[in-house]
């Protein structure tokens, strides 16, 4: 977002003081203790009155899916940032705090969803003296990263937009080919 760590935890501080949209933001821990897996569906709620564009990720999500980021063993003073179940009002917030809270949000949802399964293949195909390496990955099971779809396009450099995702052609051990 082009913001330095400062500002990021200003705009965190205020998200959850002024706007009561976010849990205690001075934290480091990136975990979540099993008793708060009973106010899942209340934050679910706040977040799709809060903001109605949610509403169809949100129906898509499995909340009962038990993601590893419920590990009381890993709670330290703090759990990880997360939505509250105030309803808050984006429309009310600056860009930036939307912004912070959007990723927030995006990264809480996505724990509902299952893993991203993918599949890679390698192969080294040689031609007298020379070898080549040909990398081809398919999706599986696209799991939370379809909330990161968007983000990928907007991307030219990311991992997705690389060759070495292209899906290769079916292959065995010592064929030949031309």
């Amino acid at each position: 977002l082009g913001m330095d760590a400062g500002r990021v935890l200003e705009v965190a501080q205020s998200l959850y003081e002024t706007h009561k949209a976010t849990t205690y933001p001075r934290t480091d821990c990136g975990w979540l203790p099993e008793s708060m897996r009973a106010e899942v569906p209340s934050v679910l709620r706040a977040l799709s009155d809060a903001d109605p564009s949610l509403a169809a990720t949100i129906s898509t999500l499995q909340p009962d899916f038990r993601s590893r980021i419920w590990n009381d063993k890993k709670i330290t003073a703090h759990h990880g940032i997360i939505p509250t179940r105030h309803p808050c009002r984006p429309q009310d917030m600056s860009e930036d705090e939307r912004a912070v809270w959007q990723l927030i949000v995006t990264r809480y949802l996505a724990q509902f969803l299952p893993a991203h399964v993918s599949e890679q293949t390698r192969v080294t195909l040689g031609c007298g003296e020379l070898r080549f390496l040909a990398r081809g990955r398919v999706v599986l099971t696209p799991g939370w990263k379809v909330l990161y779809a968007a983000d990928a396009e907007d991307d030219a450099g990311s991992a997705d937009a690389s060759p070495d995702n292209a899906p290769l052609p079916r292959l065995s051990q010592g064929e030949r080919c031309r």
